[in-house]
């Protein structure tokens, strides 16, 4: 399971890595918000994992092949993925060229915005079927 411990974890081996002063400026007020600005940073799973955190990728060039939750899909440059805890991703195969921005929140983020916004629960069913 990928939970967001395992992906703040990655971000600071990332960063000591690259050498770079101030592990924090990738982080956004809190600690359960994180943002990673190049796929190419993330070792990408190619086999099935369930996931414990809210899950945006904005592609940004090349395209990529995956499912959630069994569905398969294929997204390119200017589409989005979202994977919600507790759905199981992954990824077949992506181009050469894949790049995207990835944006992950905590479990207990995503259940205290989901709770705050009950005018958006439509639309976000909706996208997760």
């Amino acid at each position: 399971m990928i939970d967001f411990k395992n992906i703040v974890a990655l971000r600071e081996s990332i960063i000591r890595k690259r050498g770079e002063k101030d592990p924090n400026q990738y982080r956004y007020n809190r600690d359960d918000m994180i943002l990673f600005e190049t796929v190419k940073d993330l070792s990408l799973p190619f086999e099935a994992r369930r996931i414990d955190l809210t899950l945006l990728c904005i592609c940004t060039s090349g395209s990529c092949k995956a499912s959630i939750d069994t569905r398969h899909m294929e997204f390119s440059a200017n589409q989005t993925l979202l994977a919600f805890p507790g759905q199981t991703v992954q990824i077949h195969s992506f181009s050469d060229d894949f790049d995207s921005i990835v944006f992950c929140t905590s479990r207990e983020r995503y259940q205290s915005l989901l709770s705050q916004t009950q005018d958006i629960v439509p639309l976000l069913l909706y996208c997760r079927h």
